[in-house]
């Protein structure tokens, strides 16, 4: 990721205060020491060290820089939450592997990660955070707010999921009548997905 130098902030961060600050059990701290190297915050993205914009939801962003010790696709799924919790910012994860490099945010609970490197966009911490979560999980830039765009995308997925449910058990069923019952339903979960 391209930032300016005045973003640098290099401070290695102690794996015992994540667990203390993040309330990690033993297991999870056992899981981290195999999974996890060197966690360093890297950079600082502010109205103080960038020109741009404060806001009041979002002070400022983090780039945290984490050494995996495993592939990204094999890292404990609890991790990256225990991080938000213990370091309560925008964090934007920057996590390499031997293999990859990935970037990595968690929006509403979800995480979003992405091989391509975000690209700073906006001129304020809110914009510029609602941006680097877009890129990252592959949102179209517009401006409709992120929320609705996240949330729209969710129930589609969600009703694409019934339907596909509902497409299954019509497949096994034998009985005429609980397969019209199947199309039925099917037929009305697939206008609400086509008018949103």
């Amino acid at each position: 990721m391209e930032l300016p130098q005045s973003t640098a902030y290099g401070r290695i961060i102690a794996k015992d205060k994540l667990y203390e600050h993040g309330g990690a059990s033993r297991a999870l701290q056992d899981v981290i020491a195999k999974q996890v190297g060197r966690i360093r915050w890297a950079n600082k993205i502010a109205p103080s060290t960038m020109n741009i914009a404060s806001d009041d939801e979002i002070t400022e962003i983090e780039l945290i820089d984490i050494e995996l010790r495993v592939s990204y696709t094999e890292l404990d799924r609890r991790i990256l939450p225990l991080i938000i919790k213990a370091i309560p910012y925008s964090l934007l994860f920057m996590l390499v592997s031997r293999e990859n490099t990935y970037y990595a945010v968690v929006y509403r609970g979800k995480v979003y990660h992405s091989e391509m490197p975000p690209r700073i966009i906006g001129s304020g911490t809110k914009s510029i955070w609602e941006n680097l979560v877009r890129q990252i999980a592959d949102i179209p830039l517009s401006e409709v707010p992120l929320a609705d765009i996240i949330e729209e995308t969710e129930r589609t997925n969600k009703l694409a999921q019934q339907i596909e449910a509902l497409e299954r058990k019509a497949r096994s069923e034998r009985q005429p009548r609980r397969k019209l019952e199947y199309a039925n339903e099917i037929k009305r979960l697939k206008e609400l997905l086509k008018n949103g």
